[in-house]
């Protein structure tokens, strides 16, 4: 199995623990804890021992003259602080699963996903939930640390074709094309699936396209032609984007207001696969490795520029839609 491939239904069997052993269960947790916990104590002494080695190693990406400000040191030592700590409750929780009793609940709860209980194949939680946290806690320290800066980092943050626009982008459009695989591949499992799954997986696929394409302007952001002079008049950046017709406090309201029924949504769409596990929800549910993804989304993206959040929930979309293309492309066909 790739690391990032398809992992059939385990449907709760310990089969697959029979035959590794109970050794071989707790030497990888201890091992992945251990470095966990390495690398806070790297962390933390970078932080007491050698900030100011870690400061002038970064003051060519934190500032254009090499001088870092009291308020960007404060940003650093923050930083290494918070890694550090995520570092500990990720070690914590992996040398956790070295005790057969805990490890139980804690892979109940990580690898819960509607999907696999329908008899789907679904992407490996444990990947997924590591490589999500860890993209959304990058990308929401870059921005505390970077955004109020003169440096090469601020570059990353500029409105018109910044990196991260551009990766939002390009991560809403790849979450396009799998939502649309996704539709056509479990359309063609049959009569005994409702339609109503298709076709939810293409009305997302058609609201994602039109985000990206707002979020380039309809093109005006690569091709940079001038916007129509009606148009520029009513909208708030001169763009010929839809969003910017409300103006800039009436936008961030707007768009905060949409993350946080987002993060509602998604756990709310959990709660009715629990409790429905053979219904549409179930289907359309978002799997609990993405909860913590969902709820960096919705709390800090509150507080955060909107094209960070924009960035976050580009992440979220982009793992969905490929879990869902991979179930899909799996062609079982549901009782």
């Amino acid at each position: 199995m790739t690391a990032f491939g398809p992992i059939p239904n385990a449907g709760g069997s310990t089969v697959g623990l029979k035959r590794i052993g109970a050794p071989a269960n707790r030497r990888e947790p201890v091992i992945v804890g251990a470095a966990c916990f390495a690398a806070a104590a790297s962390l933390l002494g970078a932080h007491v021992y050698a900030l100011e080695v870690v400061i002038a190693a970064s003051a060519m990406l934190l500032s254009t003259d090499g001088i870092v400000e009291a308020a960007n040191r404060s940003a650093v030592s923050a930083a290494l602080l918070s890694a550090a700590a995520i570092a500990t409750l990720a070690g914590s929780v992996s040398l956790a699963r070295a005790i057969p009793a805990w490890r139980v609940v804690i892979d109940a709860i990580v690898n819960w996903d509607s999907l696999r209980h329908l008899g789907l194949a679904v992407p490996n939680a444990y990947l997924v939930q590591v490589t999500s946290v860890a993209l959304g806690v990058l990308f929401i320290g870059t921005h505390l640390i970077g955004s109020g800066l003169e440096g090469p980092l601020r570059l990353l943050f500029r409105r018109r074709e910044g990196f991260l626009e551009l990766l939002t982008v390009a991560l809403e459009l790849v979450a396009v094309f799998w939502c649309v695989g996704a539709a056509r591949y479990w359309n063609r499992a049959g009569k005994h699936v409702t339609r109503a799954v298709p076709v939810l997986y293409g009305t997302l696929a058609v609201v994602l396209f039109l985000v990206a394409m707002e979020e380039l302007n309809w093109g005006q952001t690569l091709l940079a032609f001038e916007t129509p002079s009606a148009w520029a008049a009513i909208n708030y950046q001169q763009e010929t984007s839809l969003h910017n017709l409300l103006d800039g406090p009436t936008l961030i309201m707007v768009e905060r207001g949409l993350v946080a029924l987002f993060g509602l949504g998604v756990f709310a769409l959990m709660a009715l696969a629990v409790k429905w596990p053979r219904s549409v929800f179930a289907a359309i549910a978002p799997p609990a490795s993405l909860g913590a993804l969902a709820a960096l989304c919705a709390i800090p993206g509150a507080y955060l520029r909107l094209e960070v959040t924009e960035l976050l929930l580009a992440i979220f979309f982009a793992f969905y839609s490929y879990r869902i293309f991979v179930a899909a492309r799996s062609r079982v066909v549901l009782p």
